[in-house]
């Protein structure tokens, strides 16, 4: 079962029971077949506004929040969350009943590429009366593919106003981690992605791991810091737009993996396989990891287009990192070909979905972003910026927000005080620092 088969499953075995005249029907709780394994199994947890967490607020009858799942999935091009907000009109959960708002969604879902046959549609449509045709028009003017893709999705061109766009790869072979001494060890899986930014020149800053297969024994936090360490050593060819070399950043996948004393490929271990098979039936996270392994295998390229319709599928059902992948590759265009080319604007609602989900480099790459602007939204990014101020953060996170702190050239974005506070916090300042900081001579 594909993802998009199996996360609008529930709402079509609804719709279909409803339409069969079973009006005591009601969502059923996911049947063992139907249900994608935990999301555990992969290692990333399911954001807050992802697909199965719209679906978790359906079934406990919570039709506001669920609605506002599937609303902003919807408005990222979902198929399946449309369908399931079909599902809630033509029964009036958490919205006013409206067959024609129904018909639209279905439709919408259907363009998205969650293909039902248009059977609900296809069944009511014929019997809907001028205000039901206005209903489903307006779902389908801001939902309809193209819309979409004029709005938000990216449209499969690499290439800029200024030409073909080449992402940042290394120069020559890539620095080997100093893993953990591991001989005599039978069996160990590791896969450890890292993202790396690299300047116009090829020098290399801020590593970061975004997905790490945890091996046995507990040192899965040492395989990312070792990955990062030696990602962070390694030269680059910087990424270059209509041949010229621009700041970009790359992914580099590790793989490490001795399967009964043996060496072995990556796509031959059995916990890769694993990931695969579940990527297969559908799962987002897995879908994420597959394409995201898949796209940094070559040093940080493209990747095949199978890789991106992956990461793209997945940000779509609410995976954080693959939204921001998406708006990576968006702003690399805009920044490329600034506005009218619409990359920007695409980019800031991935930027914002991520954000929202609780990802901390999309909330300060989504305040630089705006902070761009003629008429920057200043009481947004203030609210941004706060919400670091409480949280653990990485190092590259907090030198951004350090950076806006203090030197923003927007006085209500300027805070000394957070600045002290989590300088001490995470460079461990002494408190004589803070004093001179505060007071200086």
């Amino acid at each position: 079962m594909s993802y998009t088969q199996w996360h609008g499953t529930v709402a079509g075995v609804l719709v279909s029971a409803v339409l069969a005249g079973s009006a005591a029907a009601a969502m059923p709780a996911a049947a063992p077949e139907d249900a994608p394994p935990a999301a555990d199994e992969v290692g990333i947890a399911p954001s807050p506004r992802s697909f199965k967490n719209g679906l978790r607020a359906y079934i406990a009858q919570d039709f506001v929040l669920a609605q506002e799942i599937f609303l902003a999935l919807a408005a990222l091009g979902d198929g399946p969350s449309m369908y399931n907000l079909g599902a809630m009109a033509y029964r009036g959960e958490g919205m006013p009943k409206s067959i024609g708002t129904a018909v639209g969604w279905w439709r919408a879902a259907a363009e998205a590429g969650y293909d039902t046959g248009l059977g609900p549609a296809g069944k009511l449509e014929p019997r809907l009366d001028a205000a039901g045709l206005a209903a489903r028009d307006a779902v389908l003017g801001s939902y309809r593919r193209e819309r979409l893709v004029q709005a938000v999705l990216p449209d499969g061109d690499v290439r800029s106003c200024r030409g073909e766009v080449v992402n940042a790869r290394p120069d020559g072979s890539i620095v080997q981690p100093d893993y953990p001494d591991l001989i005599g060890m039978p069996s160990i899986e590791a896969l450890v992605l890292v993202t790396v930014r690299v300047d116009a020149t090829g020098r290399t800053h801020e590593p970061r791991v975004v997905f790490a297969i945890p091996p046995d024994g507990g040192i899965a936090e040492e395989f990312g810091r070792e990955s990062a360490a030696a990602l962070s050593r390694t030269r680059f060819t910087p990424a270059r737009i209509g041949g010229k070399a621009v700041p970009g950043t790359a992914m580099v996948r590790f793989a490490f993996i001795i399967e009964d004393g043996h060496y072995t490929e990556l796509r031959e271990s059995r916990a890769y396989r694993r990931i695969v098979a579940m990527a297969d039936a559908g799962h987002p996270e897995a879908s994420f990891v597959v394409g995201a392994s898949g796209r940094a295998a070559g040093g940080g390229g493209q990747g095949s287009g199978e890789h991106r319709r992956l990461i793209l599928s997945a940000a779509q059902a609410g995976v954080p990192e693959a939204q921001l992948m998406v708006a990576a590759e968006l702003l690399a265009l805009h920044e490329a070909c600034p506005d009218p080319s619409g990359a920007g604007a695409k980019a800031r609602l991935w930027l914002r979905a991520a954000a929202q989900s609780g990802l901390p480099e999309a909330r300060t790459s989504l305040a630089r972003h705006l902070l761009a602007d003629p008429a920057p939204p200043l009481e947004e990014i203030a609210g941004l910026l706060a919400i670091g101020a409480r949280e653990k953060l990485p190092r590259h996170v907090q030198r951004e927000l350090l950076a806006i702190w203090l030197a923003s050239p927007h006085a209500s974005l300027r805070n000394t005080e957070a600045a002290l506070v989590m300088a001490r916090r995470y460079f461990r300042l002494p408190r004589t620092s803070l004093v001179a900081a505060r007071h200086p001579r």
